[in-house]
């Protein structure tokens, strides 16, 4: 939190280096980006403090200092000048912020222009960004940061939410074609912060999805280090130790089905259920086949353990989405005519499409914050076993009027066993 001092009236301070929030304004805003970096804002109290529990606090001559100092600087002005904008700016109380830039030095104009934003709009009149998307985006995202910093998110969330197809929570879809990282993670951001439930539901499924170059295959106790720039390069509040270990869970719950298939045609429990002389031949067959698509597809390495092993494999660093799409091109192998249901795909293919990503890991932001022993995938798995006969035919489906938001999902992917068998072992 940036902290405030009292100054006496900027006397010396020219004009024309004042930006004018209020005409009518009773205070002088001192904003140190950086050591050497500054502006000063003519604001109003009257417009900070309804909408900003940090101003109102600040300035209540009752509780702090800085709020005293103001107050008694402007019952002086006030005897001197009848209408407080007749006062000149050089002469108003000066409240000094510090450390309020955002990101490196170089982009300290991002900074200023977002919490000029955020200052307009606490006076009712912001002037908007202006540019790409990706311009509008950055400066959304730094103004969500001012407004949890500052403790003014709901009037920030109203006037941004209003702003229609400009606003950071229209629906988009990041799935079909691949966003970048940084786009993903801000307007997920500005979804958590400003509360907007869609924005967060989708851009969170989205960062599981498709994954983050900060995770790695190390993170075992869940811990990531915050050693970003900017806010939304590590998600505080535990969401992206919980969006990393939702990945793992997805990774974990794709292999076992993997690995339910290939130890059961490689058990001495006969697949084929024609009985013919053919049967054993048959599962030897597709066994084969299996093991060649799997290693097609990049999920399954066979690898001679006799020199020991250099280390443990890589996870999958695509998208999810693409994952399950290449699984589902799995043939129907067949080793002659006769055998034209007995391969892979007609068992495989069901139970693959029990797993739906992107419809099934995005956080439900009202449950994050108001029910977080469901939601929390890390923090309260399931620890349970999950059989899959009990959800057949099943689609997503969404909870407490969320997006993309399943706990019946949450306990097939968290869950310590799964059976993939169709049927209830006894």
């Amino acid at each position: 939190m940036p902290s405030p001092t009292v100054s006496n009236p900027g006397w010396n301070l020219p004009p024309n280096d004042i930006k004018v929030i209020d005409h009518q304004g009773d205070l002088l805003l001192h904003v140190n980006y950086f050591p050497d970096t500054f502006q000063r804002y003519r604001v109003s109290i009257s417009a900070l403090c309804p909408h900003s529990s940090y101003f109102s606090a600040l300035l209540d001559s009752a509780k702090f200092s800085e709020g005293m100092a103001v107050e008694s600087r402007l019952a002086e002005l006030r005897k001197r000048y009848p209408d407080i904008g007749t006062i000149p700016a050089q002469e108003l109380p000066v409240v000094t912020i510090s450390d309020v830039g955002v990101g490196p030095k170089t982009a300290v104009s991002s900074s200023e222009e977002a919490f000029k934003l955020c200052l307009g709009i606490l006076h009712e009149s912001p002037a908007w960004p202006t540019g790409n998307r990706a311009r509008v985006r950055f400066i959304h995202a730094l103004l969500a940061h001012y407004a949890e910093v500052y403790a003014a998110t709901a009037i920030v969330a109203k006037h941004v939410e209003s702003r229609g197809a400009d606003s950071p929570c229209r629906a988009s879809d990041p799935f079909t074609v691949k966003p970048t990282e940084v786009k993903i993670r801000q307007e997920l951001y500005i979804g958590l912060v400003l509360g907007f439930r869609k924005t967060t539901a989708v851009y969170s499924a989205a960062l599981v999805v498709w994954g983050s170059r900060s995770w790695t295959d190390e993170q075992e106790d869940h811990r990531i280090t915050d050693d970003g720039e900017y806010p939304w390069d590590y998600l505080s509040g535990g969401v992206e130790e919980e969006l990393a270990y939702r990945r793992r869970c997805v990774l974990k719950t794709i292999s076992s089905l993997q690995d339910y298939f290939l130890g059961l045609y490689n058990s001495r429990e006969e697949q084929c259920k024609l009985r013919y002389d053919s049967s054993r031949a048959c599962d030897y067959f597709q066994l084969g086949e299996m093991i060649r698509f799997f290693s097609r597809k990049g999920t399954l390495v066979l690898q001679c353990t006799l020199p020991g092993s250099d280390g443990k494999l890589e996870a999958y660093r695509g998208s999810l989405l693409e994952l399950l799409k290449a699984l589902k091109d799995c043939p129907n192998y067949q080793i002659d005519k006769n055998h034209s249901h007995c391969g892979l795909r007609t068992r495989f293919i069901p139970r693959l499409s029990l797993m739906e990503p992107g419809k099934q890991v995005g956080l439900c932001l009202r449950c994050w914050k108001h029910d977080w022993t469901n939601e929390s995938w890390l923090e309260h798995p399931t620890t349970e076993k999950w059989w899959c006969g009990a959800h057949a035919g099943e689609r997503s489906k969404s909870q407490c009027g969320a997006i993309f938001s399943d706990h019946k999902a949450k306990k097939m992917y968290t869950a310590s066993v799964r059976d993939w068998s169709g049927e209830r072992a006894t």
